[in-house]
């Protein structure tokens, strides 16, 4: 069964919140479009402060998220959402209101390059294999 906000120590980090939305059994297409447009409202809360730790983490915060705490503890069948999420945010790009740039993350678009995905995936993986030897 999808995790709640209730029963999970996670709940008070703003990525758990808007990734859980999206394994529960009433997921819809709607829910993929609001938490896409609450992922873009965190990043720019997080501007204000470009030198705080949690801006600069934010993008490897969100895959850690989504492969440590959301997919162990959703069954496959509730996942379709997230799957669809992540084509969505690939489709997105997000830019600084202040340049008008595409904004980065370590050195990769927001989010059409889907910044630390790949290292996410490697830590999550040496992480899972150190389980299975």
């Amino acid at each position: 069964m999808a995790t709640t906000s209730d029963d999970h120590p996670a709940t008070a980090n703003p990525h758990f919140t808007i990734l859980n939305k999206l394994v529960q059994p009433d997921a819809t297409a709607e829910s993929v479009t609001i938490a896409l447009k609450e992922l873009d409202d965190l990043v720019f809360t997080l501007m204000a402060d470009p030198e705080s730790e949690e801006y600069w983490h934010h993008a490897s915060t969100l895959w850690s998220t989504l492969f440590e705490q959301i997919l162990p503890h959703a069954p496959p069948i509730l996942q379709s959402k997230l799957v669809e999420f992540v084509i969505q945010l690939r489709k997105k790009t997000l830019f600084d209101p202040k340049t008008g740039e595409p904004m980065r993350n370590i050195g990769e678009i927001l989010w059409t390059e889907l910044p630390c995905l790949g290292i996410a995936l490697f830590f999550t993986f040496q992480d899972m294999s150190e389980l299975i030897i």
